[in-house]
C-alpha cells in the first residue's frame, strides 16, 4: 500500500477516536478497574479462608507476598490469617 493510504488511515482512526471518546472510555476502565481490586481481593481472601489450611495458607502466602511492598504483604497475611482463623470455619469473614 502506498504511504498516502496508510496516512488516510491513520487520519480516518484519529478521527473515529475522538468521535467515539476512546480515551474517556479507557480512562474509565482503568479508573473502575483499579477500584475492583479491592473487593475482589476481599472475595478470594474470605473464600479461600473458608476452604484452606491454616498451615498451608501459611505457606503458599509467604511465597506469593514476597514481591509486594511490606503494608500491602502485611494486610495480606493479617486478613488471610483472620479468615483462616480455626475459630471462624465455617463463617465467611464478610458475613459478620
Amino acid at each position: 500500500m502506498p504511504a498516502d493510504d496508510w496516512k488516510r488511515i491513520a487520519g480516518r482512526v484519529r478521527e473515529e477516536a475522538k468521535r467515539e471518546r476512546l480515551s474517556l472510555l479507557a480512562a474509565g476502565i482503568a479508573f473502575w478497574g483499579t477500584l475492583s481490586i479491592f473487593p475482589m481481593l476481599l472475595v478470594v481472601v474470605s473464600v479461600y479462608g473458608l476452604v484452606a489450611d491454616p498451615r498451608e495458607a501459611a505457606g503458599q502466602l509467604a511465597s506469593l507476598t514476597r514481591p509486594l511492598p511490606g503494608p500491602v504483604a502485611h494486610l495480606l497475611v493479617s486478613q488471610l490469617s483472620a479468615a483462616c482463623a480455626p475459630e471462624r470455619k465455617g463463617s465467611a469473614p464478610i458475613s459478620r
